[in-house]
């Protein structure tokens, strides 16, 4: 009688866990999320400002040099950690790929507001 309520408890957290991301369609907490590019949030566009004007100073990339050209931004992510991190990706020219993913590290604001912005990775 034991096992069968355990064999039945299983199966309705399952059947309720399966039913839930079905319903919610939404990420897993820690994920990153799709940034809508028509309204995104101002946190994005000012992390995208700073890729624009800092990627080829802080990207440690061989292939990354000043010929190198982003241009359109093709898809945008946010992932919630101590700060937020947004993942860019911008079609590119002169590179050795058509696109380059960037991410930039937005910091929580410190005790005077203010919220600094670093490049995290560049691939």
């Amino acid at each position: 009688m034991r096992q069968l309520l355990l064999a039945f408890a299983i199966v309705v957290i399952s059947v309720g866990t399966v039913a839930c991301f079905k319903q919610n369609h939404s990420t897993l907490v820690g994920g990153y999320s799709t940034v809508n590019l028509n309204n995104p949030p101002s946190g994005f566009i000012k992390a995208r400002e700073y890729a624009l004007s800092h990627f080829l100073t802080e990207c440690q990339n061989d292939a990354i040099n000043s010929d190198v050209k982003l241009g359109e931004t093709l898809q945008g992510f946010s992932q919630i950690v101590a700060g937020t991190n947004y993942k860019i990706v911008f079609q590119v020219e002169n590179y050795s790929a058509d696109h380059l993913t960037i991410v930039v590290f937005q910091s929580l604001p410190d005790q005077n507001r203010k919220v600094n912005y670093s490049i995290s990775s560049c691939q």
